[in-house]
């Protein structure tokens, strides 16, 4: 895991001095064996865990701004003319308040509807399907209003898509797990009908230095199924997946879903809100 400095830390270090952080050791009392998947409670355990002290690195303040990392090129959303001839149809709708208070988060709801097996199609097939593709880390963009005059948003401005850096950095070590897709424990595997639709929704917290009047803009980029199939949740008693340990990433096995035909889903709508006292 890698992670950055406490602003209370960068806030006491002073520009040309050096320091030295020392990891002093430490004891993990809460801990048992097994995966996290397999672990519902852990319990105070004896012996501890014990983390050795001794590991440090020193370093010189110097005077200046933290640089900026370059973002990588940003795709464009993807357009319904990707869709794949032969495929389910399905489509995002995203709500949201036109307001976001400075001392909440704001609350983001998704609606992905199922309209019908194909294009060219309108039988009553339902289909099952893994929800990855719609996962709030990298599934959607968030955009941030830029004015020539913060002063006057009135005047001419673009849009500019917000990375948030606040995110942890892991690095994942757990072994692969077979789901069965029937039994759907973790609730990971929807079915739809054609004419419904599945919801989610999930609070976002906004940049630490947005100001009130400031707006910002939220999208579903666009993303393809990682696995689906025909049939009820029911109808796959014996189909089983892989899915990597992380537990956020695409199903791993079967990679080509079958062969079935790819499922995408077109960029949703945009909404806008705006930052309030």
């Amino acid at each position: 895991m890698q992670t950055s400095l406490p602003e209370t830390w960068a806030r006491l270090v002073e520009p040309g001095r050096t320091y030295t952080l020392l990891w002093t050791g430490k004891e993990i009392t809460y801990w048992d064996w097994g995966t996290p998947q397999q672990k519902k409670e852990i319990k105070r355990k004896w012996p501890p865990i014990l983390v050795p002290g001794g590991a440090h690195l020193t370093l010189t303040v110097q005077e200046g701004r933290r640089p900026q990392i370059p973002s990588p090129p940003t795709p464009p959303p993807i357009s319904p003319s990707e869709r794949v001839p032969g495929a389910p149809v399905l489509s995002l709708e995203l709500s949201c308040s036109s307001t976001m208070s400075a001392c909440g988060g704001l609350n983001i709801s998704i609606r992905v509807i199922y309209h019908s097996p194909s294009s060219d199609n309108e039988s009553p097939q339902p289909i099952t399907f893994h929800t990855w593709a719609f996962n709030p880390f990298d599934a959607f963009r968030v955009y941030r209003r830029l004015c020539p005059n913060q002063s006057d948003l009135q005047t001419e401005n673009e849009w500019k898509s917000f990375e948030d850096d606040r995110s942890a950095h892991v690095f994942w070590d757990n072994p692969d797990r077979e789901l069965n897709v029937a039994e759907n424990e973790e609730g990971r595997f929807v079915t739809l009908f054609p004419g419904e639709s599945w919801s989610k929704s999930w609070s976002f917290d906004p940049p630490d230095d947005l100001q009130p009047h400031e707006q910002l803009r939220y999208q579903f980029k666009g993303n393809t199924l990682d696995w689906w199939d025909w049939g009820t949740a029911e109808d796959h008693a014996q189909t089983i997946v892989t899915l990597p340990g992380s537990g956020i990433e695409p199903i791993s096995h079967p990679k080509d879903n079958d062969h079935r035909p790819k499922v995408v889903i077109p960029a949703s709508d945009i909404v806008e809100w705006t930052m309030i006292d």
